[in-house]
């Protein structure tokens, strides 16, 4: 993958990670009982050692890709990561709010509720959506656009969330002077993490 390539896929999904993130602890955090879900949980729920596998698909050509996000969750705090890469959250009655600032979702949920976001306005711009995506097809989905203007560049994300999954579908695009960029990302699936080293070696 080319840098211009791989800074590009930051913009995106990545946004929600915190590209250039230094490495979290090395200790993950262990399991807890779930707690009763809150409204805005099953939006956004987060479950701890999960793994959600997204395709890439850039618009006008080029090469797709996967990414693979990881959950790691202690209580009402997740963590959200990609290799090195990783966000924190917290959850709470409100929303689902990024611990260095800003919230990634936030109640009221209906048409034309605004909140601040990681790097600009974010407003909801859909409920009740339908999407289909490789990982399947989801009802009842709540679509946000988060956007930011400078004189110089301009960057809009249209994330779509899914009762009981999460994220679904992602869209991110930049116009930096006259060069735009645009990326779908696509759920391909999500299901608990596989820990491949467990039992013993056959004598």
């Amino acid at each position: 993958m080319s840098m211009r390539r791989a800074l590009w896929v930051c913009s995106g999904l990545l946004l929600l990670v915190g590209c250039g993130a230094s490495a979290a602890s090395t200790e993950p955090p262990p399991q807890r009982p779930a707690s009763p879900a809150q409204p805005i949980e099953r939006l956004m729920p987060l479950p701890h050692d999960h793994v959600y596998v997204y395709e890439l698909v850039p618009e006008g050509g080029g090469e797709p890709g996967v990414l693979i996000l990881g959950v790691q969750r202690r209580g009402s705090r997740a963590e959200l990561g990609s290799g090195d890469h990783r966000q924190r959250l917290e959850l709470t009655a409100e929303g689902v709010e990024y611990v260095a600032g800003g919230w990634l979702l936030k109640l009221p949920l209906e048409p034309g509720a605004r909140w601040r976001g990681a790097f600009g306005e974010v407003r909801v711009t859909a409920v009740e959506q339908a999407v289909s995506v490789p990982a399947g097809e989801f009802q009842h989905c709540v679509q946000t656009t988060e956007s930011a203007t400078t004189p110089s560049a301009s960057r809009r994300v249209t994330t779509t969330f899914c009762p009981d999954v999460g994220i679904v579908e992602l869209y991110s695009e930049q116009q930096v002077g006259a060069e735009y960029h645009a990326e779908r990302a696509r759920l391909r699936s999500f299901a608990p993490k596989v820990d491949l080293t467990l039992g013993s070696a056959p004598q």
